[in-house]
């Protein structure tokens, strides 16, 4: 996560668990069951070396010390009550249309992905005070942003 930076792996995960969710419905609604498994199986693994790991480090990256475990209270609460609803909301879905419930996953991950693409920074190499100080307005769009190291803020720059 470090040599390639957090955002590129997010995005990346996201990007490719929406193309694998648009492959699973395109095997269920015609019949190839080998392209099913293999877009879950590239599914899981895109899922653990992006969405499911990265929002950790993400959380301890972003939040200074002082607030870290309330995030992380904050964070795992939040996971798991959205576990849940998932979990009780797929076979309501699945029964009144098994081959769409992939197609509504993939729109999921897309608008992840546009989240991403739209309002998270990178934190790899860079400081907590840096993220904290930039992210203390308003609603932030990093489209097009260039982050600033912390000797911009003290020295004056912008």
């Amino acid at each position: 996560a470090d040599t390639l930076g957090r955002r590129p792996l997010l995005l990346a995960s996201l990007g490719g668990m929406c193309a694998c969710s648009v492959l699973i419905s395109v095997g269920l609604f015609y019949g190839p069951s080998s392209l099913v498994t293999a877009a879950v199986v590239i599914c899981c693994f895109l899922a653990n070396m992006g969405v499911g790991a990265i929002p950790w480090f993400y959380m301890t990256d972003s939040t200074p010390a002082y607030a870290r475990s309330a995030m992380t209270m904050l964070g795992c609460s939040l996971y798991w009550c959205l576990s849940i609803i998932v979990g009780l909301l797929v076979p309501l879905i699945e029964c009144s249309s098994s081959q769409w419930l992939f197609v509504i996953y993939g729109c999921i991950c897309a608008l992840g992905l546009l989240f991403i693409i739209m309002f998270v920074p990178e934190t790899a190499n860079r400081t907590t005070a840096d993220i904290v100080k930039e992210h203390s307005g308003s609603m932030h769009f990093v489209i097009g942003h260039r982050p600033r190291t912390s000797s911009q803020f003290f020295i004056g720059d912008r």
